[in-house]
């Protein structure tokens, strides 16, 4: 069972490492697969500040030639002529407007600051310049480059522009006034708005002084989304103040809320800075549908693991149930078994083989049929050896089905034991063959009792038999005085009762047997009164006297048949007076044992007779067995064996002692009853 514990365990260990393990990939492959998403979103919004950064700096670059032309007909026209032809200037400004689709106006101012030619410039009505920033730096500096103005609230027509301005100048070189483009903020908006940054996506563009030109998409409700505002973060003004042309960063709240990568562009030639971003729930939407997969199909190796792992779970559980149930077969089995694998090495051997044999399993497991067999033949004696696996198979190498063969080994140790040896041939592909070892020691010896039984039956029932045959013979063939025949017949009568006292106790001994116990009657019986009854019964040899009981201090009851007690009782008496032939008291003792479970009771005889050596007190219970073997005292030697048969099947024991030429005392352990005196 423990190697089902540890397959069972193991089995937990690689579910759980397999779970582990797809966990593990499942989140490397996503932790990739989104740095790959993040990694994609850098790079579209570094592609679209680049491209919006080309496309602004195109612009700027048509304005400031168109620009520059303008400011190059005025100055050819004031070198000339001292003078605007306000006529063809207004026609060539209308026709390069027309020619610059980025541009809503382009307009001239004198050198006092007053917008004199352009769209929407009217006489009677003129806008001035003269406070704006570009003005005063164009009147102040001489200064030929593109200005490019923060957004402002046009004069002549009242929007938001970007003012790109120059100045044009006297043919002496001194300030004659401003040429500017206005281009509306609109234009810049729908330069973003060509940009495809997903839904939550932003694109930015704000002014030298991160003034808020304009943004996609715009949120006017906001103070960010206010044209002009510079409200920015610190990463942004970090960027700005350390110079960097361009940078890619990450922001977890922008002002709309939402988590963005963005990439800070600095576009120089419109001295203007781009914000490209992009939101996480739109960069990310591919990784998420790729997430809900992978949590799909991890739940579902989940789900098919824990499955997989409860019907595994079940049946190891039976496997184990049922590789208990064998086990505590072969635990309890007196028989032993040896099978063999598929390349006939020992796969498995019982407890009982190894209890039966000497053979240590770990050492035999493991061994080539060849190599077992010298094993076990080397723990046989001679006589009897193991012939080997070859022997016991059918002459066509297969074992027979129906009758396998057996074999009769004996063995050197331990307790040189019997056993009988069969093959089975195995069906399964890892079994190949059985082995099955049988103890018959005790039925061998019981064939070896049973032939000696005979035999001493046999050599004790011919004595008297011949003794009667013999005397018979005598008086039929000649004529004896009365006395004589009485001689003749006296022994004749003698031998007849030895010969039926034998027959008597073998028919008591076979009783006994057969019955095992079945025909006992058990009651509460007083030891004392079986004992009164007995003695009333006995028939003392001449001169002796009846056996001294000690009283108890209590009655003393046991659980017994009455009868079988009394003849087992007899038996002892009788055997205490016949090896006394010097006489001497026999004397009874009652005894109590209560330290013992259940508390015996024993009646102890004592006699003064000739007494055991221990050699043959170990022999006092075999049948036929007598301790004097000179033929002085009759019997039958199968008392003492009656005694203990009696006893047993009564869940008692007999205890003997003796000593040579002092005695022998015999006692009877019986289960003390229940019952109060």
């Amino acid at each position: 069972m423990n190697r089902f514990l540890l397959f069972r365990a193991w089995l937990i260990v690689v579910l759980i490492a397999a779970n582990c393990a797809v966990i593990a990939v499942s989140v490397a492959w996503l932790y990739e697969s989104r740095q790959r998403y993040e990694e994609t979103a850098r790079t579209l919004t570094q592609t679209i500040s680049t491209a919006l950064d080309s496309n602004l700096s195109g612009t700027v670059q048509k304005i400031d030639i168109t620009v520059s032309a303008v400011v190059d007909e005025l100055e050819r026209q004031l070198a000339k002529q001292k003078a605007l032809d306000h006529n063809v200037t207004s026609e060539f400004l209308e026709r390069y407007t027309r020619r610059l689709s980025e541009v809503d106006a382009i307009r001239v101012s004198d050198k006092s600051g007053l917008v004199v030619l352009g769209k929407g410039v009217e006489k009677p009505i003129r806008s001035s310049w003269a406070d704006r920033d570009f003005f005063k730096h164009f009147r102040d500096h001489n200064d030929t480059t593109l200005w490019v103005s923060k957004p402002i609230l046009g004069r002549v027509d009242p929007q938001y522009i970007i003012s790109f301005s120059k100045r044009y100048r006297y043919p002496d070189g001194s300030f004659a006034g401003i040429v500017s483009a206005a281009v509306p903020l609109t234009m810049f908006s729908a330069q973003l708005a060509q940009f495809d940054l997903g839904s939550k996506g932003t694109l930015i563009l704000r002014d030298s002084d991160n003034g808020l030109i304009t943004r996609i998409p715009a949120i006017p409700e906001q103070k960010a989304g206010k044209i002009g505002d510079a409200g920015v973060s610190k990463a942004f003004r970090d960027l700005v103040a350390s110079g960097v042309q361009r940078s890619t960063y990450h922001i977890t709240n922008s002002p709309d809320g939402f988590e963005r990568i963005l990439t800070f562009s600095r576009l120089e030639s419109a001295r203007m800075t781009a914000i490209v971003g992009t939101a996480r729930e739109d960069y990310l939407a591919g990784w998420y549908k790729e997430l809900l997969n992978v949590v799909v199909v991890v739940s579902s190796f989940f789900i098919f693991t824990g499955v997989l792992g409860f019907f595994l779970q079940r049946l190891i559980n039976r496997q184990g149930e049922y590789v208990e149930q064998l086990n505590a077969i072969f635990e309890l089995s007196p028989d032993g078994f040896v099978s063999f694998d598929e390349n006939r090495h020992v796969k498995y051997c019982s407890p009982a083989f190894d209890r039966m044999t000497g053979l240590r399993r770990d050492s035999v497991i493991g061994l080539d049929e060849e190599t077992f067999t010298e094993n076990l033949r080397a723990q046989c004696i001679a006589s009897a050896r193991f012939q080997g696996i070859h022997a016991l198979k059918s002459e066509d190498g297969v074992a027979a089905e129906m009758e396998p063969k057996r074999e009769i080994i004996e063995l050197l140790a331990p307790r040189g034991n019997v056993l009988e040896v069969g093959l089975r041939m195995g069906n399964a592909e890892t079994v190949s063959q059985i082995l099955y070892f049988r103890d018959v020691t005790r039925e061998k010896e019981l064939e070896r009792m049973k032939s000696e039984f005979l035999s001493t039956a046999a050599h004790e029932l011919r004595t008297p038999m011949a003794s009667i045959y013999g005397f018979s013979e005598v008086l039929l063939s000649e004529e004896f005085d009365g006395e004589t025949q009485r001689e003749f017949l006296t022994t004749i009568h003698t031998q007849s009762e030895l010969m039926a006292s034998i027959l008597n106790e073998l028919l008591d001994l076979a009783r006994i047997e057969a019955r095992r116990g079945k025909d006992f009657v058990f009651e509460d019986v007083d030891v004392a009164e079986v004992l009164a009854a007995t003695v009333a019964g006995f028939r003392f040899p001449d001169h002796a006297t009846p056996p001294h009981a000690v009283p108890a201090d209590t009655p003393l009851f046991v659980n017994a048949d009455k009868s079988k007690l009394q003849q087992a009782l007899n038996n002892i008496i009788s055997n205490a007076y016949k090896y006394s032939p010097n006489g001497g008291q026999v004397t009874v003792h009652f005894r109590q044992d209560t330290q013992s479970r259940p508390p015996m009771i024993g009646i102890e005889v004592q006699d003064q007779g000739i007494g055991m050596t221990p050699a043959q007190l170990a022999r006092v219970f075999e049948r036929f067995y007598r301790a004097d073997a000179s033929g002085k005292f009759p019997g039958t030697g199968l008392g003492m064996s009656i005694v203990k048969e009696i006893v047993d099947f009564q869940k008692g024991r007999v205890d003997i002692s003796s000593t040579i030429d002092q005695g022998t005392t015999v006692t009877l352990w019986l289960p003390a009853s229940t019952r109060k005196a």
